[in-house]
């Protein structure tokens, strides 16, 4: 509630009823990061050492995402401490595509994911499969911008992560016929990007990978907090307290996928902090935090770093042009305040007098 809205009533009794909001205020974020540790502390010192079942949350889980609250405040020196009891618990899996195929699900890499099933299905695989990828009557609604694709595309031409993060070439189903092909951005490279159909790559990570798959609700976990991610944050909290350690982090992530750090890592504090807010979204893309991270160091940094960017056009590190924003085919994204925060909901500033 905090990252989306800012400052928020504050409950620390069980509500009622949904919009039950009685007539608590909105009290100052800081009150509810407090709390949120309060919370967090406790479940450190009573959960178990060890899941009791997959899908349960453990004491690591709580150090992990306790970690995680405190490095969102900037305090970066109490953020490590609480990382330093999760380091080697968890493990970078081997192929970095296979935690999100079936049976990649609770790997050792996965700090908490969200449980699925065909009874209780999380529903996102026809919100991201192209349509006619697959067997299943799907949609891939959820594609990627081109600014964001481009960025990552040019800064690791070599990425095997892109393979697994974004797809632009299939052969339709369900005929399966090699003429039947559909293209889009980049593979179908069209300058002027006229047609939105094809003018944005689809977003691989939480698609179906079975071209047979026929349930187009799909079964598959969704992964909130994994390991790499814990690695990249350890990454910039050693940068801002210029430990020295920064760069071992960032190798691991990237020798995974036979990558080393690029220049942007080898330059100053400045240049470490932008290179690695820009790897949240080459590792992390579409896993839940793309929205705040891009935010969370402030207004002026999200307009800088991303919607000037986006509503104009992006250049690599040589200066070259690789992206040119099209009016009638991108999203023009606004660049006031509002942009940081989501408004209130009107139920529960209908239900809460001391809303307005």
């Amino acid at each position: 509630l905090v990252k989306f809205f800012g400052d928020v009533p504050l409950f620390t009794e069980r509500r009622l009823s949904a919009g039950d909001s009685g007539t608590l205020t909105r009290v100052p974020k800081e009150e509810v990061y407090a709390q949120i540790e309060i919370d967090l502390q406790n479940a450190v010192e009573n959960l178990p050492t060890s899941q009791s079942q997959i899908g349960r949350v453990n004491k690591y889980t709580a150090y992990s995402l306790l970690g995680k609250v405190l490095l969102y405040q900037d305090k970066f020196a109490e953020a490590a401490a609480a990382f330093d009891n999760v380091i080697g618990v968890y493990s970078l899996v081997e192929d970095y595509g296979s935690q999100f195929l079936r049976l990649g699900e609770n790997g050792p890499e996965s700090i908490f994911e969200i449980q699925s099933s065909l009874e209780e299905s999380l529903d996102f695989v026809r919100a991201f499969t192209p349509s006619q990828f697959s067997v299943a009557n799907t949609f891939g609604w959820l594609k990627v911008n081109v600014d964001i694709y481009e960025s990552h595309n040019t800064t690791y031409p070599e990425d095997t992560r892109m393979a697994s993060t974004y797809i632009s070439e299939f052969i339709r189903m369900p005929a399966n016929n090699p003429n039947n092909t559909f293209k889009c951005y980049p593979t179908l490279w069209t300058v002027n990007r006229n047609n939105p159909a094809v003018a944005f790559p689809f977003f691989f990570k939480w698609s179906t990978k079975d071209r047979f798959n026929d349930v187009r609700v799909g079964n598959q976990n969704f992964i909130v907090y994994r390991y790499a991610d814990l690695l990249l944050m350890l990454a910039e909290i050693s940068n801002e307290l210029q430990n020295g350690q920064q760069l071992s982090f960032v190798e691991e992530v990237l020798s995974r996928v036979g990558l080393t750090p690029h220049n942007g890592y080898l330059g100053d504090q400045v240049s470490f902090r932008d290179a690695i807010m820009r790897e949240y979204r080459y590792e992390l893309l579409f896993e839940g935090e793309d929205w705040f991270n891009n935010r969370r160091r402030g207004h002026d940094w999200f307009l800088e770093k991303t919607v000037i960017p986006h509503n104009t056009q992006s250049l690599d590190d040589d200066g070259n042009v690789i992206y040119t924003f099209k009016a009638n085919i991108d999203n023009t994204l606004k660049t006031d305040e509002s942009i940081m925060r989501l408004p209130i909901p009107i139920e529960e500033v209908n239900s809460n007098e001391l809303i307005d």
